[in-house]
């Protein structure tokens, strides 16, 4: 069983789960952030660790007794992989963005007009194997 820490406590338990098999699906080992600082932190705890980097920032909201991931935004060169099934998990989502693996440079997907952050989007088809 998977379990976040610090500031990520309260973050839903199905959640949770799906994050840390993100970030492995997108070896977040190898995310590099401002002076060349290291992800590993945020491998467990999301909510903090990556919650002011330019181009991988995480923000997680609260909603009654939990605290959701709202935003997800994964960028740069040094994202790459394959999003996992548990990406569902997601589902307080409003927003994400991330290096596309179909021929763009960049994808966005407001989840609110443009596309929803799930695997049956035919917008988002390419990023999942």
């Amino acid at each position: 069983m998977i379990v976040c820490i610090g500031e990520s406590i309260g973050l839903d338990v199905d959640e949770c789960a799906a994050w840390v098999e993100l970030y492995d699906a997108l070896d977040g080992n190898s995310w590099v952030g401002h002076n060349n600082a290291s992800a590993a932190a945020a491998r467990t705890n999301p909510c903090a660790a990556l919650s002011d980097w330019w181009k991988k920032t995480i923000v997680c909201s609260k909603f009654r007794d939990f605290s959701h991931i709202t935003e997800i935004y994964l960028m740069g060169l040094d994202i790459h992989g394959v999003l996992p099934a548990s990406f569902g998990a997601f589902k307080q989502v409003s927003g994400c963005c991330w290096r596309c693996c179909w021929g763009f440079s960049w994808c966005c997907l407001w989840c609110s007009w443009c596309c929803s952050c799930s695997r049956s989007d035919p917008c988002a088809a390419g990023l999942f194997g």
